[in-house]
């Protein structure tokens, strides 16, 4: 199934999305070719080309982010509010979401602009950063095609929110209607629920005693309990001193022990080509001691006797 969805990919060009949403406006062929398109895969070698080109584009746009000393200049004047806070360790309210710290009446302000500026390039960096991973390791564009989608679905949300707002509006007006309706309603029913509030001050006023009391109560449980965690605290940093001592004593006696066997080792190998070497040195000297025993060499050379002549005398009277 893969397989086939791959011949597909290769064989349909890049710009089929267009020509058939543009064309039919159906979803469902966009879906299939959008499953086909992440089974795609480009050959080696465009893949490298196009690496190669967003690996000189992406230095590129730090050198334009890092360089630009007057976007700077003029960011850190719009934010000198938040850097003097920052300095002087004044506590900013913090919000959840960066839309409550927008100013509607001030929405055309430097700071907004070069807030949406400053984020458009990150986001462009982040995609072909993104992008370039992909191509080198994925051989595919799969995270491009995804914030293209991803910008495609802000941009019908934010369709949907101009409608939501003009309902929003007419909504509003009937209601501001309705809302005097119910102010002249409410200011003749507040004489009638101000002894209600009395009655309910009253009861509120004893609940907050009740509250101070099970406060004082808690407060008194909270330092109970700070100080058995503070024993234990101590008895914890003890004991985690003591496993440190007791490991830094392992570890030298592991050292010391490693330290013994190597000098046993090299002890036992000397020991042992001392002994071949005094083998081999006996052998040779019996050999040579052999050799010169059989061939009569050195020490063990013959000595020829020398033979004294006899006298004619004395044979002459042996022979009578």
């Amino acid at each position: 199934m893969i397989s086939t969805r791959r011949k597909t990919a290769e064989s349909v060009p890049w710009g089929r999305l267009s020509e058939t949403i543009a064309r039919n406006g159906c979803l469902r062929e966009r879906d299939i070719y959008v499953e086909d398109m992440r089974n795609y895969r480009l050959p080696y070698f465009k893949a490298c080309l196009l690496a190669t080109i967003l690996e000189d584009v992406i230095p590129q746009l730090r050198i334009l982010d890092a360089c630009n000393t007057e976007l700077r200049f003029i960011k850190t004047i719009s934010a000198m509010d938040v850097l003097l806070a920052d300095k002087f360790g004044v506590e900013s309210q913090k919000t959840q979401n960066d839309i409550n710290d927008i100013d509607l009446k001030n929405i055309h302000c430097m700071k907004y602009k070069l807030d949406k500026l400053q984020a458009d390039r990150d986001f462009i960096l982040q995609v072909l950063t993104e992008t370039y991973k992909n191509l080198c390791i994925e051989r595919d564009f799969q995270s491009l095609t995804d914030s293209v989608t991803q910008i495609v679905q802000k941009d019908e949300n934010l369709h949907s929110l101009a409608e939501v707002e003009r309902t929003n509006r007419m909504l509003r007006r009937e209601s501001h209607k309705q809302l005097r309706q119910q102010r002249n309603h409410i200011k003749s029913v507040c004489y009638e629920s101000n002894s209600e509030i009395e009655f309910l001050r009253l009861h509120v006023e004893e609940v907050l005693a009740k509250v101070d009391e099970s406060m004082v109560k808690y407060e008194k449980d909270i330092e109970s309990i700070d100080l058995k965690i503070q024993i234990m605290r101590n008895y914890y940093e003890t004991m985690q001193n003591k496993n440190q001592l007791l490991e830094e004593t392992i570890k030298e006696h592991a050292e010391f022990m490693k330290n013994w066997i190597t000098f046993k080792d090299d002890r036992e190998a000397a020991r042992k080509h001392c002994e071949i070497m005094n083998n081999s040195a006996i052998i040779v000297q019996a050999w040579w001691r052999g050799l010169l025993v059989r061939k009569q060499l050195g020490p063990y050379k013959t000595v020829k006797k020398k033979q004294t002549p006899s006298k004619p005398n004395d044979k002459s009277k042996k022979k009578k």
